[in-house]
């Protein structure tokens, strides 16, 4: 992690979907001035296999 990086977890409730989770994404990301691309995202299935997106 470089200095002056954050990581911000956030866990999605009941019912969320793609689609908020990539408005929440898009407007933390508008927020600190950085570009679409410049985020990681894990995702966990009900089986606890994790993906990773983004960089």
């Amino acid at each position: 992690m470089k200095n002056g990086q954050w990581p911000i977890l956030y866990i999605h409730g009941f019912r969320g979907g793609d689609y908020t989770t990539q408005t929440m994404i898009a407007s933390a990301l508008k927020a600190n001035n950085k570009k679409y691309d410049q985020f990681l995202k894990a995702n966990i299935d009900w089986r606890g296999k994790v993906t990773y997106e983004g960089t």
